[in-house]
């Protein structure tokens, strides 16, 4: 539900024809990494905030695409 709404979402804002792949790749990226992070915050002891986890689960999608 929340990739098909981020899907929803870059397509109101990119209209463009062409670019429903391209939504569809960048909203699975997104909630994987919420995901990610939701599950580092469930199991973190300092009891950081999400947005914390969030920016660390991007960080290793970008080195991940970096080292390809």
């Amino acid at each position: 539900a929340l990739e098909e709404t981020l899907v929803a979402a870059l397509s109101e804002m990119w209209p463009e024809p062409g670019k429903l792949a391209s939504h569809r790749i960048a909203a699975m990226i997104a909630t994987g990494a919420v995901r990610l992070a939701m599950e580092a915050r469930r199991q973190d002891n300092k009891n950081r905030s999400l947005t914390v986890h969030v920016k660390k689960a991007f960080a290793r999608i970008d080195e991940q695409i970096a080292d390809s």
